[in-house]
């Protein structure tokens, strides 16, 4: 029995004097302190004795600031991370275009855009506006440095029961009628005037040759407004037609304004349709004398 407790005994004892003279490279130990360092410095290479574990990997973290409040988030309850808060207001956004006043252009020296009765005047304004998406801060300045009472607009390419470029375009003190193209694309009339006019939407019969939009100024002697555009493809109908909507006109007031975008060259003496669009105007006096 001796011989067996003999032989245990030094089995253990060299075992115990083999850790002691020949310790173990390959077991290492680190305090909490330690691997809390090696966590937050990544950008310190590691230590070499961690090359002899290649299944131990740090894998990159990024640091993370917090930017939307003034809390401090806390790590492990010793060390803060700084909040970065900015002390600086973001400026405004500007929601309107720059307006270019370059490209409108000035009224010939000829036109005669006010209307004068006795001591009042009113200031009238035609544009073919081609679309007027984009284009409300444009039209404002217009009526602003121009002191315009009515502006007429041809080609809105206003969309039916589509009224948000037209309300962007139409300052508090104005108001507007509007009549878009009921099918196709293009087209579209509106008429924007001040609200201390009073006037009355004119209708009568549609026609195909041309697009058109009326008001009219109730008084002792009613005056009606009527924008016009006619495309430019040729029609055989226009004349007829529209000598159809003057006589209307004709029969409930003799005072009429009528502007609008003709697609005619009037300086034209030796085009047909200029030369008859001309007496036809004149037959109802709305020629200059």
């Amino acid at each position: 029995m001796w011989i067996y407790r003999l032989c245990v005994w030094s089995v253990l004892t060299g075992i115990l004097l083999s850790i002691v003279h020949h310790p173990a490279t390959a077991l290492l130990q680190y305090s909490a302190s330690e691997l809390f360092r090696l966590r937050l410095y990544l950008s310190v290479p590691p230590p070499v004795s961690l090359h002899l574990h290649p299944d131990i990997a740090l894998k990159p973290r990024r640091r993370y600031i917090h930017r939307g409040s003034r809390r401090n988030f806390n790590i492990n309850d010793t060390n803060s991370i700084k909040s970065i808060w900015s002390r600086s207001r973001r400026p405004p956004r500007n929601t309107y275009r720059t307006v270019s006043h370059n490209a409108l252009a000035h009224p010939a020296r000829s036109a005669k855009p006010t209307i004068r009765n006795g001591t009042s005047s009113v200031n009238f304004g035609l544009l073919n506006i081609r679309s007027l998406t984009g284009k409300g801060q444009l039209i404002q300045d217009l009526l602003s440095d121009r002191k315009l009472d009515f502006l007429c607009l041809t080609e809105t390419w206003q969309q039916p029961n589509d009224f948000v470029s037209l309300n962007d375009s139409t300052p508090p003190e104005f108001v507007y009628v509007c009549q878009p193209r009921n099918s196709g694309r293009g087209g579209g009339l509106a008429i924007i005037h001040r609200k201390q006019w009073k006037v009355l939407p004119l209708s009568a019969q549609l026609f195909h040759s041309f697009e058109y939009t009326a008001i009219q100024l109730p008084g002792s002697s009613p005056t009606i407004i009527c924008t016009v555009y006619r495309p430019p493809k040729p029609n055989k109908d226009f004349l007829n037609d529209f000598t159809a909507l003057l006589t209307h006109f004709s029969v409930l007031t003799p005072n009429m304004i009528i502007v609008g975008d003709f697609n005619i060259h009037m300086d034209n003496d030796n085009n047909l349709l200029s030369r008859d669009f001309t007496s036809c105007l004149d037959s109802f006096g709305l020629l200059d004398p």
